[in-house]
């Protein structure tokens, strides 16, 4: 998909619960969603951050005839476009930012966009338009809006922890990311 999920409801109709208290959050061991800040206003510009229960519950997240992303075919993305080092992680960007240097339609204070980077910008050379919707930690607190996009895989590492991938303002590269299945996540579907 070229835009984080913003579902509210699993593809079979079972809601997925809004999770808004912290201390709520931290305890979950089945899947959850929240609009960034707990503020539905964030939903069109970033979508959801779902924690990584959701990306595994059998009722099954993306809409039928799509999965959540494993941690392979993100691998088999990064291949495709050259690596993970700088700028594979700039081609992945949105190029709406703060100053974009590439002008008209990129270079934008509006959100969605990406803070301004006078050394790596966002060029969306393979469609992915990747955006910082930022992500909610464990404990329930959010961060990074505009700095830092997330994304769940569907692997899990432990029994405790899942792999993800993220794209940050500062940096040209694809990072791969190791965190707790609490933590709140943006995702993107594949074909199956």
């Amino acid at each position: 998909m070229k835009e984080n999920l913003k579902t509210t409801t699993y593809n079979n109709g079972t809601p997925i619960p809004n999770v808004t208290d912290p201390d709520e959050w931290l305890d979950l061991t089945t899947g959850a969603y929240v609009w960034y800040d707990n503020d539905i206003s964030w939903k069109d510009s970033y979508g959801a951050v779902y924690n990584f229960f959701t990306t595994v519950d059998p009722n099954g997240l993306c809409p039928i005839g799509w999965h959540v992303t494993t941690n392979e075919e993100w691998k088999e993305l990064t291949d495709y476009i050259g690596g993970t080092n700088s700028p594979q992680g700039n081609e992945l960007k949105s190029c709406r930012q703060v100053n974009s240097p590439l002008g008209g339609g990129c270079k934008t204070s509006e959100h969605p966009r990406w803070e301004e980077n006078n050394y790596d910008w966002g060029t969306d050379d393979y469609g992915f338009s990747g955006l910082p919707g930022g992500y909610r930690s464990y404990n329930g607190n959010f961060f990074d809006i505009g700095y830092n996009g997330s994304w769940w895989s569907s692997t899990e590492f432990s029994s405790a922890d899942a792999y993800g991938r993220c794209l940050i303002y500062l940096y040209g590269s694809v990072g791969g990311t190791l965190a707790t299945k609490q933590v709140g996540f943006s995702v993107r579907c594949l074909r199956d």
